[in-house]
């Protein structure tokens, strides 16, 4: 397909085409948008965002029976994803560039709280002339390694950031 060296494989990435379309839609040209975000399900059948925002752009359009439909389509792939937060489905996730790191946004954000609530227990509680320092200090590293854990599965599976 010419042009298909633009940015890599991007002409084949639905997330790219949804993204398009968003600024179309921004504008107020809701007939365009549609176009990229029927793209974007043609490349990504399961693709839950761009099905919502086809619906969206109907709606816009007054194209009301439309929109009803991609609202249903919307719901079963929800349904089927098994998890109604997740705006791509799991098993139908989109990897974009940027989202191909075993390494995410999430990952790094439950690290630095970790890390602040480490430090601020060690600041708060730490007395370095009382026996067993050693022990409260890794007590307080422990409970911040638990912060961590939880922080990043709260951040990954209950407010879960669409890629």
């Amino acid at each position: 397909m010419a042009g298909s060296h633009y940015r890599g494989n991007a002409v084949n990435d639905p997330v790219v085409w949804k993204s398009s379309g968003n600024k179309f839609f921004k504008k107020g040209l809701y007939g365009i948008a549609l176009r990229f975000y029927a793209r974007a399900v043609e490349l990504n059948p399961n693709f839950i965002e761009a099905w919502n925002n086809i619906g969206l752009s109907f709606l816009k359009l007054g194209r009301v029976d439309e929109a009803r439909r991609c609202n249903e389509k919307v719901k079963e792939l929800r349904l089927r994803s098994r998890n109604p937060l997740d705006p791509i489905g799991r098993d139908n996730r989109v990897h974009s560039a940027a989202s191909g790191s075993l390494l995410n946004d999430n990952f790094w954000y439950a690290l630095c709280i970790a890390v602040l609530v480490g430090i601020s227990l060690t600041i708060l509680t730490f007395d370095p002339g009382s026996s067993g320092s050693f022990q409260a200090l890794a007590s307080i590293w422990g409970l911040s390694l638990v912060w961590f854990v939880i922080t990043y599965l709260l951040l990954q599976y209950v407010f879960h950031r669409p890629a």
